[in-house]
């Protein structure tokens, strides 16, 4: 492989990442938003607030070494690796939570290995270390997720955060 393609795949590596990023912040977001149970809220609440960490990392290395991402390319990688994260989580019962958890902890599980693999396609030693610290990062936040769906499957009281507009008329009503 060409040294520019290898700068290239690294950039669109990155941009993926970044974007991949991106995604799984709003997708923690979401599912902090739509729980009532505190120790659940705060468990998404620190996912999302990692997943945003990890990207502004990935930011900072991506502008050093190839300046400010291009806003109009499309990641594709991005959108194979995070896709299922990418629609908004509508949670209305404990299943749906469950169901959102568990496409998170697969959408992790395959970031790790979309790294891992990467990794494996660059000479420098230092972009693979770089790209095997991404892939760890992957399996905790697995770690952290299943943490989370075993609250949920302990049956602690887990439910909307939000009410539907029924219930909020019936209560204005009163």
């Amino acid at each position: 492989m060409g040294e520019g393609i290898r700068v290239s795949a690294l950039r669109e590596l990155l941009d993926s990442a970044i974007r991949g990023k991106e995604i799984a912040s709003q997708f923690f977001g979401s599912l902090a938003g739509a729980v009532e149970d505190v120790h659940l809220r705060r468990c998404f609440r620190r996912l999302a607030q990692e997943e945003w960490d990890h990207r502004k990392i990935l930011l900072k290395h991506r502008r050093e070494l190839y300046g400010r991402p291009d806003a109009t390319r499309a990641g594709r990688p991005s959108e194979a690796v995070f896709g299922p994260l990418a629609r908004k989580p509508v949670i209305g019962s404990t299943d749906d939570l469950r169901l959102a958890l568990r496409t998170a902890i697969r959408t992790e599980q395959e970031v790790h290995r979309f790294f891992s693999e990467a990794s494996r396609t660059f000479d420098d030693r230092s972009v693979k270390v770089f790209l095997r610290i991404l892939a760890e990062e992957g399996l905790a936040q697995v770690d952290h997720l299943r943490e989370a769906l075993a609250m949920v499957e302990s049956g602690s009281p887990v439910s909307r955060r939000r009410r539907s507009v029924a219930e909020l008329r019936a209560f204005a009503g009163n």
